[in-house]
């Protein structure tokens, strides 16, 4: 169950389940609360934004740098 935390694992598991057998193993599946399968696209989210401000914040200097 930790693993589908992954946001990739439950991307994979999504497109398992749609394309080849609904017995495969979901977040939705595995758990009855509608808000856990929301963590994935939020640790997606956050990584991107967090990637947005330290791209933005060196980007003046990354030429001298590197």
């Amino acid at each position: 169950k930790l693993l589908l935390l992954n946001p990739m694992a439950q991307a994979i598991q999504d497109i398992r389940y749609h394309a080849i057998t609904p017995a495969t193993d979901t977040i939705s599946k595995l758990s009855n609360h509608w808000y856990i399968e929301i963590i994935p696209f939020v640790i997606v989210i956050i990584t991107l934004i967090t990637a947005v401000v330290i791209f933005k914040k060196m980007s003046p200097k990354f030429a001298e740098e590197v």
